[in-house]
């Protein structure tokens, strides 16, 4: 005959069972946007490094991808170089081109919805033995 320590126990260990993949599924899917967040910030930077490399073009646009680049870079763009860029009197012309990056890492990740996806049958079956476990306990209960 199980106690009320044992059945407290079963529950813990079932409900353990159903939050580590939970947990698991929200920390990847959190990782993953963060990982998309820097993508697209990089995506930004080359964007706004293509319209600094020419010397001409529309003022407003190059003063835009100034504060880009001033926006996403570690060490600030001084007051000075940011104006001449900014105007068209200085380009990043000099700057190589990001290299293009091989084809199996541009292969598309798992997502946190992917994750929870392939969770869900395994949390059915949880649940399922949830169900009949606790049919258990309270046959236990009523003894």
């Amino acid at each position: 005959m199980k106690t009320a320590l044992d059945v407290t126990k079963d529950l813990a260990q079932i409900l353990s069972w159903v939050a580590v993949p939970l947990i698991l599924a929200v920390l990847g899917w959190q990782i993953q946007d963060a990982l998309k967040e820097k993508e697209l910030r990089r995506d930004y930077v080359q964007i706004a490094v293509g319209i600094l490399s020419t010397k001409d073009g529309d003022t407003d646009l190059r003063a835009w991808a100034t504060e880009v680049l001033q926006a996403n870079s570690p060490i600030a763009l001084g007051e000075g170089v940011r104006g001449r860029l900014a105007v068209g009197t200085a380009s990043l012309s000099g700057i190589p081109k990001w290299p293009r990056p091989a084809a199996d890492l541009m292969e598309p990740v798992s997502t946190g919805a992917d994750v929870l996806r392939r969770v869900s049958e395994e949390l059915e079956a949880l649940g399922n033995d949830l169900s009949k476990w606790q049919l258990d306990v309270q046959g236990y209960s009523t003894k």
